[in-house]
C-alpha cells in the first residue's frame, strides 16, 4: 500500500495482510506505514502458511520472494529520539527500507504486527561472507506508544518482508511517581488511573506511591478486574 494512506487493518479473524504463491501479482508488493494489528493470525503472511523463517542467504523464491524480516536486538528510547540495533539476512550490496512499528501487546504469534507506524529509513547492505548485516538506525522519535517494537524490510523493487518478532523497548526516560489519594474505583487520584498511566509511559520505570488521608485502614474495592 502507500506509505500516504496509513489503512488501518485490524481485527481480522485471520491473517492482516498475506500474499499467497498463486496470487496474480505474488511479488513486488509493498506493505508499508500502515496499522495493522489484533488480527486473529499474522499480520503479513507470505505464503499464507504461518511464519517464514529467515533463510541464511534470502535466496528462496515464492510471494514477494519471501524477503527475510530485519532481527531486533535492541531498541532503545531517550526522550528525543529511538535507537534500533538488529541484523538483516539478506544479499550482500543490496538497498532495503526499513519501518518500524510500536505495539502495546506482543502478537501471540511471537512475530509481532504493526499498531502505530514510527517511520522508515533506508539501509544499503555491505559484504559479509555469511549475509548477515548488522545495523544500529536512529529515528526523530522522542516518545514511544507502546513498548513492543518491530519492523519490516522491503527490498529495492518493493518486496516487503512479515513482521519481526516484537522486543520489548528499553527507555533511559526517567519514570514518574503517581500518587493514589483515594480509594476510589476509577478517576483521578485513584489506583486504578495510576496503573492506566504507568502502562501507557514507556520510561525506565513508573512508581506508584499511596497517600490516602484518613485515619486507620484504608481499602481499595475495585469494581472490576484492574489492568495488568
Amino acid at each position: 500500500g502507500s506509505t500516504a494512506a496509513g489503512n488501518v487493518i485490524a481485527f481480522n479473524t485471520l491473517d492482516g495482510v498475506s500474499i499467497p504463491t498463486a496470487s496474480p501479482s505474488p511479488t513486488n508488493n509493498a506493505i508499508r506505514a500502515n496499522s495493522i494489528f489484533n488480527n486473529g493470525d499474522l499480520g503479513i503472511d507470505l505464503q499464507t502458511n504461518g511464519i517464514a523463517f529467515n533463510d541464511l542467504t534470502d535466496a528462496d523464491t515464492g510471494a514477494n520472494n519471501q524477503q527475510n524480516h530485519p532481527v531486533l536486538t535492541a531498541v532503545t528510547n531517550n526522550g528525543t529520539d529511538t535507537t534500533f540495533y538488529g541484523a538483516l539476512n539478506s544479499p550482500d550490496l543490496s538497498a532495503f527500507t526499513f519501518d518500524f512499528f510500536a505495539n502495546t501487546i506482543p502478537d501471540a504469534s511471537g512475530n509481532g504486527e504493526g499498531q502505530f507506524y514510527l517511520g522508515s529509513t533506508n539501509f544499503n547492505t555491505g559484504v559479509s561472507i555469511s549475509n548477515t548485516h548488522s545495523f544500529a538506525l536512529t529515528l526523530p522519535v522522542a516518545n514511544l506508544p507502546g513498548r513492543y517494537i518491530t519492523a519490516t524490510a522491503t527490498d529495492s523493487s518493493g518486496n516487503s518482508s512479515e513482521f519481526s518478532p516484537a522486543l520489548a523497548a528499553v527507555s533511559t526516560i526517567a519514570g514518574t511517581i503517581y500518587t493514589v489519594i483515594n480509594t476510589n474505583d476509577s478517576g483521578a487520584g485513584s489506583l486504578r488511573e495510576a496503573i492506566q498511566f504507568a502502562n501507557t509511559n514507556i520510561n525506565a520505570g513508573d512508581t506508584i506511591a499511596f497517600n490516602i488521608p484518613g485515619s486507620g485502614e484504608q481499602m481499595i474495592r475495585p469494581q472490576s478486574r484492574c489492568p495488568p
